[in-house]
């Protein structure tokens, strides 16, 4: 349980740090912070957790990933941030234009990383589940 405390704190840490240094941030950076960095602090702390309580771990970690980006995503839009970040880092040429969304509460946004925390977590508890179990037989 404590270490699910210490997760939330670094959570919302790295949500504030990332908001305040997001000018200074280049955009691969910015994407590793927003979906790699919580994804391996998932991995970790599922990891170090004992058996009883991996399951709901893997509940509870995705649901403080995405409370951390909406708060990182609240922060960064109410103060311009993120639209300055965007446009700044928008690339346009005859051959190839790269966007970056305005809106980070945006309904595909926020189902998006949904998706990836809640599908990562599950899916590698199921995994490890059944990694764990094989070999094991049951009278």
């Amino acid at each position: 349980m404590l270490l699910l405390l210490l997760a939330v704190v670094i959570y919302a840490v790295l949500a504030l740090a990332t908001s305040y240094l997001l000018p200074f941030l280049s955009v691969p950076l910015v994407l590793l912070v927003i979906y790699a960095l919580p994804l391996l602090l998932n991995f970790i702390v599922y990891k170090v957790q004992k058996g009883e309580w991996k399951f709901w771990t893997a509940l509870v970690l995705p649901t403080v990933s995405v409370a951390a980006y909406l708060l990182f995503a609240y922060l960064t839009s109410s103060n311009g941030t993120w639209i300055e970040f965007a446009q700044m880092n928008m690339i346009s040429d005859e051959d190839m234009q790269l966007d970056i969304a305005l809106n980070l509460f945006d309904s595909s946004q926020i189902l998006f990383i949904s998706l990836l925390f809640y599908g990562v977590s599950l899916a590698s508890h199921f995994i490890s589940n059944k990694v764990s179990s094989k070999g094991v037989k049951h009278a």
